[in-house]
């Protein structure tokens, strides 16, 4: 059985008070689990990648093993599958989805 995130987040401009959620339905289209989260003071490229890691999160606490994760930004596309430098602002995000 395969699980499908629809991934959400943003924020007002650049740096500001953000938030991000997600829902999860199984390959029925049936509601599985939900999350949001008020992020804080990050930009939106940061707030997506929250909002990704949250749906893995959300993922494992359900025993979720086949996710497919969708999502409306390239760029935080790119860095979750090619990862970055440690020197990124978006490393230590990076680092945690890669573990999950």
């Amino acid at each position: 059985m395969e699980f499908c995130f629809h991934d959400g987040a943003g924020c007002k401009d650049q740096a500001s008070s953000a938030a991000c959620g997600g829902v999860a339905r199984n390959d029925h289209g049936l509601f599985i689990g939900a999350f949001t989260w008020n992020v804080g003071s990050c930009t939106s490229l940061q707030a997506k990648l929250c909002g990704v890691l949250s749906s893995l999160n959300l993922a494992l606490h359900y025993g979720l093993s086949k996710v497919v994760l969708e999502m409306d930004s390239l760029t935080a596309c790119e860095l979750v599958r090619s990862g970055v430098v440690d020197s990124h602002p978006c490393a230590a995000l990076i680092r945690g989805i890669h573990s999950r």
